[in-house]
């Protein structure tokens, strides 16, 4: 009877859409800028925003609750705010910047100027010692975009609404704003 509303044709050509998996958790890739040891015990993962001023101010305290707690490792995934005017160019060079190992180096420098605009994103990578011709090739390929792009949509399929939003060990903690609250929250994953 099903062939009545499917002929022999039309089943030959359906392709079935593809299946998409939607992670609970956030996907840590080799690709993706690491604090810490990478064999560190636990993990936590901070979606952020180079605009985001809660962002800046969590990153002023990341060397002391790194230090305090030796088998942490910070893993930086984007999620550029369609709000800030800036943040997706300083994702782009960010990632660009991890291409040339630098990372953690262009993310404090920008943050410390605060607002990225494209002059400060080149001074940035000029003053922490990037290959400028392949900083700004980077920055404008094709694959640099989908990078970015796959951080959003995992951002989004994770229902982050919020930076900094945090995932530790695969749970979300939520937007943390200090570092009690950070050490709150891992002393209670390790009990």
């Amino acid at each position: 009877a099903w062939r009545r509303f499917f002929p022999a044709t039309t089943l030959k050509q359906y392709v079935p859409p593809p299946i998409v998996l939607v992670p609970k958790s956030p996907i840590v890739t080799d690709n993706d800028p690491v604090r810490g040891s990478k064999t560190a015990r636990h993990t936590l993962v901070e979606f952020g925003d180079f605009e985001c001023s809660a962002c800046r101010w969590n990153a002023s305290f990341e060397d002391a609750l790194l230090a305090k707690h030796p088998d942490l490792r910070l893993v930086w995934k984007d999620a550029p705010s369609a709000d800030h005017f800036f943040a997706r160019t300083a994702a782009l060079a960010g990632y660009c910047a991890q291409e040339q190992g630098k990372f953690w180096e262009f993310r404090k420098g920008l943050f410390e100027i605060g607002t990225p605009v494209e002059i400060m994103i080149i001074e940035v990578a000029r003053d922490i010692g990037l290959t400028l011709i392949r900083f700004n090739d980077c920055r404008h390929q094709e694959s640099t975009a989908r990078r970015i792009d796959s951080a959003v949509l995992q951002a989004l399929a994770l229902d982050i609404n919020a930076t900094p939003f945090y995932f530790l060990d695969g749970q979300p903690l939520g937007v943390l704003g200090s570092l009690e609250e950070f050490t709150a929250a891992l002393s209670a994953v390790k009990k």
